[in-house]
Formats: C-alpha cells, structure tokens, sequence
C-alpha cells in the first residue's frame, strides 16, 4: 500500500516505533502458541530425556 510513493507504514510509523509494536506482538503469539502446542508423544518425550542426559 503506497502513499504518494511512499510505502504507507513508512510513512506513517518509523521503524522504531514499528519495531516497539511489533517486539512485543511477536513475544506475545510465541507464548499462545506454545500454550496452545501439546506436548510431544510420551516416547518422544523419552528420546528427548535420553539424548539430553547423555550429551
């Protein structure tokens, strides 16, 4: 979306200010996301604990 040749956003929100939105949008939707993931498979789970404790 362009505005006199500019992009809008560009124009219209810097990019600190973009990034002090976006920052906490992306921290936010990792921690729902994550919520929202079930855990892996018990024998998954297993192989995980394994390869973690030997290494």
């Amino acid at each position: 979306m362009f505005f006199n040749d500019v992009p809008f956003f560009a124009k219209y929100i810097p990019p600190v200010g973009s990034a002090l939105v976006a920052a906490p949008a992306n921290a936010l939707t990792n921690i729902i996301v994550s919520l929202l993931t079930p855990p892996p498979p018990k024998h998954v789970q297993d192989l995980l604990r394994q390869v973690h404790t030997s290494a």
